[in-house]
């Protein structure tokens, strides 16, 4: 039985929803994550919601203690300019900040789906708040649907994915980006209104994925080898706290993964 856990880092319930405070600090969750959720019940994997407006301190007390990170969706559109949305932009520059550190010890798997996928860009791109300039706006009439995706790495081919999305960051536009285009791989794009986007990034050493789509819901390939590495987080992660063991001594190390049934040639893991 899988005993490890997840982070849920949940985005603010859109002020455009509700008229008054009384919703304020509310989390989008219901619809926006019972799928992924569901899938963590049936494995068995527990899942602990990250407030964005915990007390700065607290983050590592968290991400010391998780063996994965799910940054989550939004409604489709950019809600970036109220009071709650600037708070958690500055929570998960913080928070990203603390899940590099571990994962130059450990493996600490993450994904930004969806909104999420956006403000990883941003943090990648050092940006202190939200730069909607990065991205494209469909204004999409049906922001809900199923498409077919172009895969550059073969191994995370699916049969479809789904996107419920309004926000893009298009093909063009990785090769301006300063710190993107050097840390993080372009896995697959996809076509929509004769725009070329692109839906999933990996970065080059870490497990930390960026998708448009849903991965976890739809790619069996990804959601394989994400939940690999929270096993591996996970294992690890308790010899750790058993030895109480400084990570002087790591050794890095190619994986080959049983799990996977491949190489996973790019991707540093770490042994005692």
């Amino acid at each position: 039985m899988n005993k490890f856990s997840i982070g849920l880092y949940l985005p603010p319930y859109p002020k455009k929803f509700h008229k008054n405070d009384k919703n304020k600090y509310i989390f989008c969750l219901g619809s926006f994550i019972n799928h992924e959720i569901m899938i963590f019940k049936n494995l068995n994997i527990k899942y602990i919601i990250i407030p964005y407006n915990i007390d700065k301190k607290e983050i590592k007390k968290y991400t010391e203690n998780i063996d994965g990170l799910f940054i989550c969706g939004n409604f489709p559109g950019s809600y970036t300019n109220d009071e709650e949305h600037k708070m958690h932009y500055k929570t998960l520059i913080q928070l990203m900040k603390s899940v590099l550190i571990i994962n130059e010890k450990r493996p600490l798997p993450v994904i930004g789906e969806c909104f999420g996928y956006e403000l990883l860009i941003n943090f990648i791109e050092n940006k202190k708040k939200y730069d909607k300039s990065l991205f494209k706006n469909l204004n999409l009439n049906t922001p809900l649907f199923y498409k077919k995706v172009k895969y550059l790495e073969k191994k995370y081919k699916n049969k479809i994915s789904f996107f419920f999305i309004d926000t893009v960051f298009l093909m063009n536009d990785y090769s301006k980006t300063n710190y993107l285009k050097n840390d993080y791989d372009i896995i697959s794009h996809v076509k929509i209104n004769k725009l070329d986007i692109i839906d999933i990034l990996k970065h080059k050493l870490f497990p930390i994925y960026l998708c448009k789509s849903h991965p976890i819901y739809d790619n069996p390939k990804l959601k394989d080898e994400f939940f690999y590495f929270m096993n591996l987080s996970y294992n690890q992660r308790l010899l750790y706290q058993k030895k109480n063991d400084t990570f002087k001594n790591l050794k890095y190390k190619t994986i080959k993964s049983p799990y996977l049934n491949e190489l996973l040639p790019k991707i540093r893991i770490y042994q005692i």
